[in-house]
């Protein structure tokens, strides 16, 4: 599953709104808002694509997010 947390945090470091993310991958603005909540999990051709705008690696938005728990 997509490190939901690191994408939004990507997002936000780059100033980048979701509309603009939706803009940049060419789909809806509610379906990247929706994957940016996990609800929608991305394609790997899509998720190639958010790791090419984010400036980071495929495995880093697949890391496991941090539960707290430590």
């Amino acid at each position: 599953m997509i490190n939901t947390t690191l994408l939004q945090n990507l997002r936000k470091a780059r100033h980048l709104t979701q509309e603009d993310m939706a803009e940049k991958l060419g789909i809806a603005s509610s379906t990247y808002a929706r994957m940016e909540r996990g609800q929608v999990p991305p394609r790997i051709d899509r998720l190639q694509q958010l790791a090419q705008v984010l400036q980071t690696e495929v495995a880093a938005l697949l890391a496991q997010q941090d539960s707290g728990l430590d």
